[in-house]
């Protein structure tokens, strides 16, 4: 078990692209959010689920934190939970259905940053990321200031990034940050 950091599942986006709340389409006989929060609970003592509304997945029994910052997107979310008094956070976005746990124990081994962030194909993946209370305030002044990319905020900021040639050593092909934004995204993954 990773000691000291929460696992949090992110399931409080509106799922336009999908046309449905996607953290409710079942694969592999899971649910997308039961099957993130799933295989956090296996990793982290504590998970907790970002959600944009009260008692949204009545069926998982952990806690669910609602995002106070209603349309500004996945920011608005890791900024509730750590104003919910979490002081270091591990985020993976829901339909993220292929976490992969070495890299994610990897990521969590980073304690003195103030972010721990993968790259990928030049991408920073902010989704699948470590966060800390120190950038609260960060959060927080990029929100008033309607500032929703969560790389703004982290301008400055104390982030060890994790380059694709570290991540390629746990997973190869970067199958970790595959993830379901639509229908056609969705048949892909589920595909024989």
């Amino acid at each position: 078990m990773i000691e000291g950091i929460t696992g949090v599942a992110l399931a409080g986006g509106k799922s336009r692209r999908m046309g449905r709340n996607k953290a409710l389409l079942t694969f592999e006989g899971k649910t997308l959010v039961q099957r993130c929060a799933g295989t956090l609970s296996e990793m982290f003592s504590r998970v907790v689920i970002s959600v944009n509304q009260q008692e949204l997945f009545p069926d998982l029994h952990m806690p669910q934190i609602v995002d106070h910052y209603k349309e500004t997107g996945p920011i608005g979310g890791i900024t509730s939970v750590l104003e919910s008094g979490e002081t270091r956070i591990f985020c993976a976005a829901c339909d993220m259905p292929f976490l992969n746990k070495n890299l994610i124990e990897y990521l969590c081994s980073f304690t003195d940053n103030e972010a721990v962030i993968p790259v990928w194909k030049g991408r920073p993946e902010v989704l699948h990321a470590t966060y800390s209370d120190a950038l609260l305030p960060r959060f927080q002044f990029a929100l008033q200031q309607g500032k929703f990319r969560i790389t703004d905020a982290l301008a400055k900021a104390g982030i060890r990034y994790v380059e694709e040639e570290e991540i390629r050593k746990l997973d190869p092909s970067g199958l970790s940050f595959k993830n379901v934004n639509t229908p056609t995204d969705f048949i892909e993954i589920t595909k024989p």
